[in-house]
């Protein structure tokens, strides 16, 4: 039986003769080997497949985001780099908090070219770690998950400004700001001048442009 097996390294001399001789000496023989540089698509694949591993270490893949950020021009390093800092802020360590932050600025900058830079990709939901993060094919359709929550987890915050009925501001219990639309409220649309600093409920997605609350309710 054949496979394929993609697999991620840092590019420093000998990896590659250490990979062949892993699969030689278990016995397996290598037909044909394709090497290229790392871009955006196989750092999403490289994440959507540690999310799944059982107590993956957080900071370890903080570690190697934080590499291919440096080392290359790659907005999914940003992406998902900036949205574990989210998870470990809203975690409790505010330490982090400027750091989340500062990257959301720095990814936002970068996808300004993407035509889906508003498009939420993650969404905070049920789960422990990078196991809280559901991907967006997983959801099904969101009006329903937005009902049933059986994957997604609300978020408490406090409206913090509202500049018209498409754009305002929800501070997050840890400090950090969400992106919400006023007048897409789930129950009521909000408006400016009367529900800045209401207590609010709301579903939290991540998009190459920011945080952005989804069904957003009183609290």
């Amino acid at each position: 039986m054949n496979h394929i097996i993609s697999v991620l390294v840092e590019n420093k001399a000998g990896v590659l003769a250490k990979i062949a001789g892993l699969f030689s000496r278990r016995g397996f023989n290598i037909e044909s080997l394709a090497v290229g540089t790392t871009d955006d698509k196989s750092i999403s694949l490289w994440f959507q497949a540690v999310r799944r591993i059982q107590n993956f270490d957080t900071e370890r893949a903080i570690e190697r985001l934080t590499y291919w950020n440096a080392n290359t021009k790659s907005v999914e390093a940003k992406l998902y780099l900036y949205i574990l800092h989210v998870l470990i802020v809203m975690d409790g360590s505010i330490a982090n908090r400027t750091i989340a932050k500062d990257l959301i600025i720095e990814c936002s900058k970068t996808a300004q070219p993407l035509g889906n830079r508003h498009y939420s990709i993650e969404w905070y939901g049920k789960g422990k770690g990078m196991m809280r993060l559901k991907n967006h094919r997983l959801l099904g359709k969101w009006e329903e998950e937005f009902e049933n929550q059986s994957n997604l987890e609300l978020v408490d915050g406090q409206i913090s400004s509202i500049s018209g009925p498409g754009h305002g501001f929800i501070e997050m219990n840890c400090g950090l700001q969400v992106f919400f639309v006023p007048n897409r409220g789930y129950s009521h649309p909000y408006a400016k001048g009367r529900d800045e600093n209401k207590k609010v409920k709301f579903f939290l997605a991540f998009s190459y442009d920011g945080l952005r609350a989804w069904s957003v309710r009183d609290a």
